[in-house]
């Protein structure tokens, strides 16, 4: 076999792997992706788009999970060659724009299982393009390994797979959480972060031999009598770092009442269990799920659990969109990008005991009674 068919092999197996894990980790979390791409829609000024954000998500994603297993199975090499040239022309652009005017965070190119800065996954796609290019050069000489019947099979199941992914993480909340809010997260360590460990070394000078010599600061020989009597000068301290500050996974936001005082200390501090009820965007919740809520908010707070409402919707459109209706609970504001973190479900329930998550609800699957969210409390 000739280096260069060799080498195209190579370079559709990697490209492939690269193309499965990107739509796989944007897959099982579809509403990340539709909430990327209304941050780009919005800083490009086509705000217009934003109601088909979702949709195109989903087909970006479909699209990417579909050329990474042509690649792999290498079906259809011809067609798969040409979608993959056109989709990282058109990503490796974008990202430039992106990189170049800094607007937004970053890509979610790989989700949140790995953030990289916009100029990182320009660079990455960049170095992408060169087996790409490679691939579509050699487009109409790769071997078909399978019949094209079984081609398309394969090509259909993986569109239908990748689909189905994507609906059941749409109903439900993602089937791996690659947030800082997933579900047995101590939030209180999260928003602390680690502090960098340290050793600290001090260097003396011997004034009449011009010795040097460093001690590690907790071993300084001061009882030593014969050390002292040489009258070691001081030069200088360094620092040497064994393990670096880990800066906190999440970022400190505000939970805030009517008044506007702020309680998210108190909240997240709070011993005990607590249940939060999240809706990021009233307007858009499904609001008749508010029943099966106030049914356990009220049993939950005659058992002394802490139950409280937050939502991004801001005070004076809470009352018009509930119709003044009361509940069990009262609602807080916070920011509407923290609450899409936390929870993707529009409304949904988390369980807090002692500043861990320990469970979370879309929706979709609220428990039935209070009595199934009490067996998870310890």
């Amino acid at each position: 076999m000739k280096v260069s068919n060799i080498l195209a092999n190579i370079f559709r197996i990697i490209v492939g792997l690269v193309f499965i894990f990107s739509a796989f980790v944007k897959g099982v979390d579809p509403m990340g992706l539709n909430f990327k791409l209304e941050d780009y829609f919005i800083a490009y000024k086509m705000s217009f788009f934003i109601p088909m954000a979702l949709p195109i998500a989903i087909f970006f994603i479909i699209l990417e999970f579909v050329i990474g297993v042509s690649l792999i199975f290498g079906t259809q090499m011809f067609l798969t060659a040409w979608a993959l040239l056109l989709t990282m022309s058109y990503f490796t652009i974008l990202t430039l724009v992106s990189a170049i005017t800094n607007s937004v965070s970053d890509c979610g190119c790989f989700g949140d299982a790995v953030v990289l800065t916009n100029w990182e996954t320009f660079y990455k796609n960049v170095f992408l393009m060169i087996p790409t290019i490679f691939i579509f050069a050699r487009r109409r000489k790769f071997k078909q390994i399978f019949c094209t019947k079984v081609e398309w099979i394969v090509i259909v199941t993986s569109m239908f797979f990748m689909l189905v992914m994507n609906v059941w993480c749409l109903l439900f909340e993602p089937i791996i959480d690659f947030r800082p809010w997933k579900e047995n997260s101590d939030i209180r360590k999260k928003l602390i972060g680690e502090p960098s460990e340290s050793n600290f070394f001090i260097e003396y000078k011997n004034p009449e031999t011009g010795e040097l010599k460093k001690y590690l600061s907790t071993e300084i020989p001061y009882n030593d009598s014969n050390w002292v009597k040489q009258n070691w000068q001081f030069v200088k301290t360094t620092e040497e770092v064994i393990k670096p500050a880990t800066p906190p996974e999440i970022l400190k936001f505000a939970i805030i009442d009517s008044n506007g005082d702020d309680y998210m200390d108190e909240f997240i501090n709070r011993k005990g269990a607590s249940l939060w009820i999240i809706s990021y965007d009233l307007k858009e919740a499904n609001l008749n799920s508010f029943n099966t809520i106030d049914k356990i908010a009220k049993e939950a707070k005659a058992d002394n659990i802490n139950v409280i409402g937050i939502t991004g919707t801001s005070y004076k459109e809470v009352d018009k969109i509930l119709k003044n209706k009361k509940y069990s609970f009262n609602f807080y504001s916070s920011d509407d990008i923290v609450l899409k973190i936390i929870l993707r479900s529009n409304p949904g329930i988390i369980l807090i005991n002692n500043g861990v998550i320990i469970k979370k609800w879309s929706h979709r699957c609220f428990p039935n009674n209070y009595g199934e969210v009490k067996k998870l409390i310890k």
